[in-house]
């Protein structure tokens, strides 16, 4: 069955937009509202559990604790922007008759796992670069190449597994108001890929900060269950709302009269996976990032579903 629901902003009815035909008429001030770039957020949906086991091993406080909370506050709340994100294309299947030649659509081609990039300003400490170095020695020790998890694999505390390596994190993108859903992309099995310890290479006298690159391989999912969930992270990240009907992104979608795209903000809307069918839309897939728990489990369930229902469970109850 067609989903025909679209959870990102309404567009204008099309009377709305400029004419250029003739005369433009700009007196007709509403007819100017375009997409404005630079209003984006980032979300930690979850992080490494190997990297965490390691936090709660060395006790509240310790030094890999510190340095895994350091670093993702930083990548959430110092956030500027990505790169990456790359275009849709379509590919063309030609048909000839040995002289003249027409093209058709033979393919719609959009990127699936690639790299995306953000910059930083290193802090004192190193940060960033120390956290990605440790991280990255932990799964394989660079002299060596085995797989160690500093310790936890051989004391028994954890079996090795991709699964417990991987950041997953929501990319939104607003509008000016930061409020409503332009586009959402949900980075899945994310990994840095970069220790930046060139920045450690010093000349006397130059004197300055140091700006890094921090890329990540990922699997790149965007579809309307990303964007409806988007809203709810949205709404959570913006306001403190204590119900679904007051959030400010409820409040602005409400008031651009879009029923669809309005934020239920500390709320996981009920989403039941599909039969074992052949999905040949990725908006029906279940993907297991956003999958609801199975029989009544509430701890189960993918890591986009699990994040959502851990900030219900922190900023109370919706009505």
């Amino acid at each position: 069955m067609a989903d025909l629901k679209i959870y990102t902003k309404k567009p204008n009815n099309y009377a709305e937009y400029t004419r250029m035909r003739g005369v433009t008429d700009f007196s007709n001030a509403k007819q100017f509202n375009i997409y404005e770039s630079g209003y984006a957020f980032l979300v930690i949906i979850s992080k490494p559990a190997f990297m965490e086991k390691l936090a709660v091993k060395g006790g509240s406080g310790g030094d890999v604790e510190r340095l895994l909370n350091a670093f993702c506050h930083i990548l959430e709340n110092e956030f500027r922007g990505l790169e990456g994100i790359e275009d849709i294309t379509a590919e063309n299947i030609t048909f000839t008759d040995g002289i003249s030649e027409m093209n058709s659509i033979g393919k719609v081609v959009q990127q699936s796992g690639d790299e995306v990039s953000m910059t930083f300003t290193e802090k004192s400490g190193s940060i960033i670069t120390r956290f990605i170095e440790y991280y990255l020695k932990g799964i394989k020790d660079p002299r060596t190449q085995a797989k160690t998890y500093h310790g936890l694999i051989a004391d028994g505390d954890m079996s090795a597994g991709f699964e417990n390596e991987v950041f997953n994190m929501m990319y939104i993108v607003t509008d000016s108001t930061m409020l409503s859903l332009e586009k959402a992309y949900l980075l899945c099995n994310a990994w840095p890929t970069k220790a930046t310890t060139s920045i450690y290479n010093t000349t006397k006298g130059d004197i300055g900060n140091k700006e890094i690159d921090v890329s990540f391989q990922c699997f790149i999912i965007d579809n309307e269950e990303v964007n409806k969930r988007a809203n709810q992270l949205l709404a959570y990240i913006t306001g403190n709302a204590t119900s679904n009907k007051n959030s400010a992104v409820y409040n602005v979608a409400n008031s651009l009269s879009n029923d669809s795209i309005k934020g239920e903000a500390k709320k996981v809307t009920s989403y039941l996976p599909s039969s074992e069918k052949v999905a040949l839309s990725s908006n029906d897939y279940d993907y297991y990032a956003y999958t609801e728990g199975t029989n009544g489990n509430t701890n189960s369930g993918g890591p986009l579903t699990q994040f959502l229902k851990d900030t219900q469970a922190t900023s109370g109850s919706s009505t």
